[in-house]
């Protein structure tokens, strides 16, 4: 066999071979995804801190739930959501079809490959201002996905036990960070904050602890493990001006501190923080928020005890709220939702940073905030 004749042998020999592994490689398979990823609204009309994309399926909607707070001058009769989808995903009614949103309206995602479907109850409301009860007493709790709940008249509770869940599913509702008990409140139950160890795989992503924390706000899970600070949205629309806030309290430190991968000689203390800001941009503080010792130029007013120190019996506390020099409050934006408020409870004060003492435990009971 010539020169020649063995070159396009080996050429043809290669061009065979590429064929046959190209026969192998099978085509990527259709998405089996069926999200809601994001809601969009023109006119730069949604006002909610945070759309939680991944709420838990509602029994009672039959339906995932999505929840969409807009500005309170909107005309809720006529609006067109966009929605984006997982990659490939379909749904109906198409994406910015007109819509009245005086009521919940239902939208079914079909996945990119044919065979998932999921149904979302969209809800499109105007920003809610929270009346809170005169007295926040922590005696009332709901379960949902394994922990509590705790809730005041029509005020929800938020902590970070939905965060707690993804690295202990197992955990009892009272192995939480955060638990209602039903007694050995100052009168009837209390909230009750414990800082627990997040276990092995915890430890693994850097996040050994979870103080046990409650407040007013949202808590999204979606970014918990990639930013736990940032998913922590504290404040909710209010339209009265606090002065101070009261209430009882127990606390105990746990045995050891952690912190920078050992454990010292620290002792733990819990902390308080209550702030009064004005609900522009993201419309809500977060985490950050904490760790920078609230020093946002959007807060008003602010008030808290930064090291609660031990008390085995209940103990009153009262905070006053420090108005800062050149944040007048303007009454028209106060009537219209557009201050916030939060109350933060925590049993690590360090919590933030993952430093703190397991077993560390806040009680907080019969608080009440005064207003001017």
């Amino acid at each position: 066999m010539g020169m020649i004749e063995r070159k396009h042998g080996f050429l043809f020999c290669m061009a065979v071979c590429a064929a046959a592994l190209s026969g192998c490689i099978a085509p990527e398979a259709p998405n089996a995804e069926a999200d809601i990823v994001r809601c969009l609204l023109d006119g730069n009309i949604i006002t909610g801190s945070t759309i939680d994309y991944y709420a838990s399926y509602s029994e009672s909607l039959n339906a995932y739930p999505l929840e969409i707070e807009v500005s309170r001058e909107t005309d809720l009769r006529s609006l067109a959501p966009r929605f984006e989808l997982s990659p490939g995903a379909v749904i109906v009614p198409e994406s910015g079809t007109v819509r009245d949103f005086t009521r919940r309206q239902r939208y079914t995602v079909t996945s990119e490959d044919g065979q998932w479907q999921k149904t979302y109850s969209v809800s499109i409301h105007h920003t809610e201002v929270v009346d809170l009860p005169d007295i926040l007493r922590f005696d009332t709790y709901r379960v949902e996905n394994g922990y509590h709940v705790l809730y005041d008249g029509e005020l929800d509770w938020c902590s970070g036990n939905r965060g707690f869940r993804m690295t202990n599913s197992g955990a009892a509702a009272n192995e939480y960070p955060t638990y209602c008990s039903p007694t050995g409140g100052h009168t009837g139950g209390c909230a009750v904050m414990v800082t627990r160890s997040t276990g092995s795989l915890g430890a693994i992503g850097g996040k050994p602890i979870a103080a046990g924390n409650l407040f007013i706000g949202s808590f999204d899970a979606s970014t918990a493990m990639m930013d736990p600070l940032g998913s922590t949205r504290f404040g909710v629309a209010y339209t009265r001006k606090p002065v101070a806030v009261e209430g009882w309290y127990r606390y105990e430190p746990g045995p050891k501190f952690y912190e920078n991968g050992e454990y010292t000689d620290r002792v733990d203390c819990g902390n308080m923080n209550f702030a009064f800001f004005e609900r522009t941009g993201s419309k809500s503080l977060d985490g950050h928020t904490s760790n920078d010792n609230w020093t946002d130029g959007r807060i008003v007013a602010y008030g808290g005890i930064a090291a609660i120190v031990p008390a085995a019996e209940w103990t009153r506390f009262r905070v006053e709220l420090e108005y800062r020099a050149g944040k007048p409050v303007d009454e028209a934006l106060l009537a219209a939702g557009g201050y916030g408020l939060t109350l933060v409870f925590s049993s690590s004060a360090g919590g933030g940073s993952f430093c703190g003492a397991v077993g560390s435990t806040l009680m907080i009971d019969d608080v009440s905030v005064i207003y001017e």
